[in-house]
């Protein structure tokens, strides 16, 4: 019977992993909305819909603004003039 414990105690463990996956990778990867993918996963994820969106928002790349670039940019007209 500590077998068969063990082994649903096993499989429960990984449906647990496999259905917050979006959510960790989220975390691991440092994500600026790690917070809203994690509420994304855990309400919606029970969707297949839900769930693949939690993960395609976790995969995507965070684009940052540089303020300190885009401040002194003269538009390439002005400089010709």
């Amino acid at each position: 019977m500590d077998n068969l414990g063990s082994f649903f105690l096993f499989v429960f463990v990984v449906i647990i992993l496999t259905y917050f996956f979006p959510a960790i990778i989220a975390i691991v990867r440092g994500k600026r909305n790690r917070g809203a993918i994690f509420a994304l996963n855990l309400l919606a994820g029970w969707t297949f819909i839900g769930w693949v969106a939690a993960l395609v928002w976790a995969l995507t790349h965070d684009y940052e603004k540089n303020d300190k670039n885009n401040k002194n940019e003269t538009p390439p007209a002005a400089i010709e003039n």
